[in-house]
């Protein structure tokens, strides 16, 4: 087989992929053959071996019990989803925050049946919105929502400046744009109906509406906002929930491949995976028999690697 150079990604795999596998999907649970899988246009790579089990990143079917925290393992599948997200077809999004007045309900299913109600406000106006939304608790107790929104509202005129009170740049949309104004109106006065408020302070300050100008603004928003653990944060007594979801799940653009390779080739592919991973956490990482890896990597680089490991094949 020719090794590929100086060709995009995706020319290599609609070449020489195996298969394509759709969004929570896969038939590779039927073979016994190791494989690599990747997430077109995204970060995700999994490298499995001979027990196989499939991405369902996104759509998991297994039962669980009463979520009451967000856990490690929540963690990961929602940052997974994110990894598989095709950057080039999604491109930039923006960011919503919705908070509670003073005066607020301390039962949680009203606060999940208002994120519910202005979530169909949003797809109403909407529809080819989608993304993903997470649930965080202040230190007085209340609730709030982060939402990151993809192929929704547009803020346009972004002006990037800087905050005093936050110590760094960002990225702002210019309310003397009639749009924006609009547009940060329909947010505020949505979630200011849905929750029932009469507080005016809270028409004013209680939603956030910020643009996002790059994918390096995608990560930072999770790393801060999004992916943060419930270990160190509060979390009011008696909740009982998910604390994060997504919204209109088929729109992701997200898509699998899956590379067949021999047993010589995943072993390979998984030292030089487990080399990459030790370097970067400094610290040892152990495998197992026939045990697979997940991490994240560019397309370009998965290619290279997969590159490298198949090199030996046809001489």
């Amino acid at each position: 087989m020719p090794i590929v150079k100086g060709k995009r990604w995706s020319d290599f795999w609609q070449k020489y992929v195996s298969a394509r596998v759709p969004l929570g999907l896969s038939a590779v649970h039927i073979s016994r053959s190791p494989a690599l899988e990747i997430a077109s246009g995204g970060d995700l790579v999994r490298l499995n071996g001979f027990k196989w089990s499939g991405f369902s990143v996104g759509n998991e079917q297994t039962k669980r019990g009463i979520v009451k925290d967000f856990s490690r393992e929540s963690r990961r599948r929602f940052l997974r989803l994110i990894a598989s997200i095709d950057k080039k077809k999604a491109g930039e999004p923006i960011f919503i925050t919705l908070d509670y007045p003073c005066e607020y309900s301390p039962h949680w299913h009203v606060w999940k049946r208002d994120l519910d109600t202005f979530i169909k406000a949003l797809r109403a106006k909407y529809p080819r919105a989608w993304g993903v939304w997470r649930l965080e608790f202040q230190k007085r107790g209340a609730p709030h929502f982060h939402i990151l929104l993809w192929d929704g509202p547009v803020i346009e005129d972004v002006l990037h400046l800087y905050s005093v009170k936050k110590k760094r740049w960002i990225w702002v949309g210019d309310t003397k744009n009639s749009n924006n104004r609009e547009l940060f109106n329909w947010i505020s006065s949505t979630w200011f109906r849905v929750v029932g408020s009469g507080d005016a302070k809270h028409l004013r300050a209680g939603t956030r509406t910020e643009p996002i100008q790059s994918w390096n603004g995608v990560v930072y928003y999770i790393s801060k906002y999004l992916a943060k653990l419930t270990e160190d944060g509060f979390v009011p007594e008696g909740f009982a929930g998910r604390f994060w979801g997504v919204i209109n799940k088929d729109a992701f653009p997200i898509e699998y491949y899956k590379w067949n390779i021999s047993e010589g080739e995943f072993y390979k592919l998984r030292r030089m995976m487990r080399k990459r991973l030790e370097k970067k956490f400094k610290k040892k990482i152990e495998c197992h028999g026939d045990d697979g890896l997940t991490m994240y990597m560019e397309n370009e680089e998965c290619v290279r690697l997969l590159e490298w490991a198949i090199s030996e094949r046809g001489k």
